[in-house]
């Protein structure tokens, strides 16, 4: 797992660094989706540490060595360490969004914004859209 997230919790100065861990497999969570759930090699979830937090939602989970890495899913949430009397968020259990279900639509996605071209560069406006969303109409 790759993240920009907290490192400390309460300290949000440990953000905005790319950091890395290494996660095992706990086994699978279902809700309304199937997440695959992980946990740090060393402290098994217990504990305060390796893990998700905040800002790490939505970066990779990737598998292989340093030369040769896939993604193979999304960071969707953390539980917090299980072996701690305060409430935290960070650590613990990391929830795992698999991608080999979304595999065809992140292809197909990626197909249609390289078709778009570049983006215009730091300080050039790009050109207006022929449509917008009904988000920004309001």
């Amino acid at each position: 797992m790759a993240g920009f997230g907290l490192s400390i919790e309460t300290n949000k100065n440990t953000a905005r660094r790319l950091r890395e861990t290494r996660l095992v497999n706990a086994g699978n969570y279902t809700t309304q989706n199937t997440v695959k759930v992980a946990v740090d090699a060393e402290a098994k979830g217990e504990t305060p540490g390796a893990g998700a937090c905040r800002g790490d939602s939505g970066g990779p989970v990737l598998r292989g060595d340093i030369r040769s890495r896939d993604l193979v899913g999304i960071v969707s949430w953390s539980s917090g360490p299980l072996n701690t009397r305060e409430r935290r968020i960070c650590g613990g259990f990391t929830a795992i969004t698999p991608i080999s279900e979304h595999r065809v639509w992140i292809t197909d996605s990626a197909a249609r914004l390289l078709a778009l071209g570049p983006s215009p560069r730091a300080g050039e406006r790009a050109p207006p859209a022929a449509s917008y969303s009904w988000w920004f109409a309001r």
